[in-house]
């Protein structure tokens, strides 16, 4: 799954979350390796932290999590999670946290949230006529085709099967 189709669900939960005083996001994706993980982690969490995080391990590095946010409440994002040590490396216990945090986890592998996991959303693919609608948005800025693309459009639609990060 793409992060299009959840992001209008993840701006309307991080309002809801008020309490939450401080915010991470990470992009994982099946090119992530270990060093990229944590070259992501370092600038994230000296942003939120406002403090110049230097993380020499893995194992350094979730400390670093559990020392500094244990008391903290937060949202942390990671987006296009696909294996289970990028998981546990980034949010590996509910005691890594403070009370009232979210840990938002997007990925296309439903057995990696079964473990890690309180709740679980599927979020739903677009239906035909609102993927025609955010297609034709986008490609011509209008609520419908250019003359003459009509079925071009259609295609399209038909080939993103109601995904919108395709469209």
């Amino acid at each position: 799954g793409g992060w299009g189709r959840r992001l209008s669900h993840l701006l309307l939960m991080r309002k809801s979350l008020t309490d939450l005083k401080l915010t991470a996001f990470f992009k994982i994706s099946v090119r992530s390796q270990t060093s990229m993980v944590w070259k992501s982690y370092k600038k994230n969490f000296s942003l939120i932290l406002k403090a110049d995080v230097k993380v020499g391990s893995e194992i350094e590095g979730r400390s670093i999590i559990e020392r500094r946010l244990r008391n903290k409440s937060v949202l942390v994002v990671l987006d296009d999670v696909d294996d289970l040590k990028q998981l546990e490396a980034l949010a590996g216990s509910h005691a890594w946290f403070g009370k009232g945090s979210r840990i938002i986890i997007t990925t296309g592998d439903e057995h990696l949230l079964t473990r890690h996991a309180d709740t679980i959303y599927e979020v739903s693919l677009l239906s035909h006529d609102e993927a025609i609608k955010l297609f034709n948005k986008h490609a011509y800025r209008k609520d419908k085709p250019i003359e003459d693309y009509e079925m071009l459009s259609k295609d399209v639609v038909s080939y993103a099967s109601g995904l919108p990060l395709a469209l």
